[in-house]
């Protein structure tokens, strides 16, 4: 069985029976897992899968005011960041334990067996709640909820550092005169990838996204970094409508599915005024490539920009890159 969306991820049909849990099946999910029990989707075929289900963060009411809502948002963004989740049957194992341990120190010591059951409870709570607090970047979450203002100029200031100091080497395209933006960054609490765009995100227009990879990055992208270059390369073969219908993402589904194999070439990529060895794929006026340039990993994607006069340089300083793109 397989988990994804509203359309068979086998035949790509639209499902034809909707299967919920009954109440016990409910219940026991809810108390071994957390959360709502999901729904099997049956297709005319008969192919079985699970609709998958996004996850929706409460912040609160708007028209409440900050003040009130603040310690809340709190509380729940430290939830978020324990280590280790407990689930309904988490609090009842220990709800159990505790009352075992209750009634024996209550036979041996005379305690309260209610009292002591409680507080094992609490401490369980507690416990787990302490797993947050050994988060490597708990205080920048928790600033993010105070003042994000002031978290996203720390966390610029921290890509800025990563740059100076050389953990972090960012690349972008030489001479390119047109809208340049920082697309994003990944690492805590030291930035480890960074992304820069040139260019607008358009079928029609010209732009190249450049990606570098360094430290561990470099370990957890690398084996993957093909595959995943060479889905969008794919995906972007077939775009959607502006207003797609359910036959527009069975279509696509259907053309991605049958697509055929990209051809993955060896090239020469101009890096810091050297060539660099890598590889690249293309697929109609887009394509897609990938080297190791020292110790940093770097995917680049390109739409109606000739990758062959692709110059990369690296990146001295953020002062031109506007501050609300950070």
């Amino acid at each position: 069985m397989s988990v994804g969306s509203d359309l068979c991820p086998e035949c790509d049909e639209a499902p034809a029976e909707e299967r919920r849990p009954g109440r016990w099946e409910r219940f026991r999910y809810w108390l071994v897992n957390g959360g709502k029990a999901p729904i099997t989707l049956v297709c005319a075929n008969g192919h079985e899968w699970v609709r998958s289900s996004g996850m929706v963060l409460f912040r609160g009411s708007p028209s409440v005011p900050r003040w009130v809502r603040l310690p809340g948002e709190l509380f729940r963004a430290l939830l978020a960041e324990r280590r280790m989740q407990p689930t309904p049957m988490t609090y009842l194992l220990a709800a159990g334990a505790g009352l075992l341990l209750g009634l024996t120190l209550d036979l041996v010591l005379g305690w309260p067996w209610w009292a002591v059951a409680t507080g094992f409870v609490v401490f369980v709570w507690l416990l787990l709640l302490s797993s947050a607090f050994r988060v490597p970047d708990l205080g920048q979450q928790l600033l993010r909820v105070l003042n994000p203002d002031r978290a996203a100029e720390r966390d610029r200031q921290r890509l800025k550092d990563a740059l100076t100091s050389g953990s972090l080497i960012g690349y972008e395209v030489d001479n390119w005169d047109r809208l340049k933006s920082i697309g994003g960054w990944s690492g805590s609490p030291d930035p480890h990838s960074l992304t820069i765009r040139h260019g607008e995100h358009d079928e029609q227009a010209e732009w190249i996204e450049v990606t570098t990879h360094a430290g561990e990055a470099v370990d957890s992208t690398g084996h993957w970094i093909q595959e995943n270059l060479e889905r969008r390369l794919v995906e972007a073969q077939f775009p959607l409508p502006d207003a797609p219908k359910i036959e527009d993402f069975q279509q696509r589904q259907r053309n991605i599915r049958e697509a055929e194999p990209l051809d993955w070439q060896s090239t020469s990529f101009r890096v810091d005024h050297e060539d660099m060895r890598g590889q690249i794929a293309r697929v109609g006026s887009h394509w897609a490539g990938f080297m190791a340039a020292g110790k940093v990993l770097v995917e680049m994607t390109g739409n109606r920009a000739k990758a062959d006069n692709v110059q990369l340089v690296r990146i001295a300083s953020l002062a031109h890159y506007p501050r609300r793109d950070a």
